[in-house]
């Protein structure tokens, strides 16, 4: 049932809009707009902002998205323990958003971006 939700449009637009709303509260200064975790670390949602909101528009954008990827989208956004509230760093939240754009895509091969394939 949890996967059938999550690949429906309205979950993906929910998805995409607490992110937008946690961009939006992070540049003003604002507290958490969002129910459940607290971010503790504003930096690394202030430094990757372009990232994220790359990520709002892939969520929002027609075609196939892929299971894998809403689901990391929907982790790192609902559970306390993501790179979106813990993280130590603007490099792991951005490796994070580019592993879930990644996975959000058909041709994913399951692997993290940063990680070097090899020739067959």
């Amino acid at each position: 049932m949890r996967a059938a939700r999550l690949v429906e449009p309205s979950k993906r637009i929910q998805l995409a809009q607490s992110l937008e709303l946690l961009v939006k509260e992070v540049a003003r200064g604002g507290p958490s707009p969002v129910p459940g975790p607290t971010i503790l670390r504003r930096e690394p949602i202030a430094r990757n902002r372009a990232a994220l909101l790359a990520l709002t528009r892939r969520l929002r954008s027609n075609g196939l998205h892929c299971l894998p990827g809403l689901a990391m989208a929907d982790h790192l956004i609902r559970f306390g323990d993501s790179p979106l509230y813990m993280a130590l760093g603007p490099v792991q939240l951005r490796r994070q958003v580019e592993d879930i754009l990644a996975a959000l895509e058909p041709d994913w091969d399951g692997l993290p971006v940063d990680m070097p394939q090899e020739d067959c």
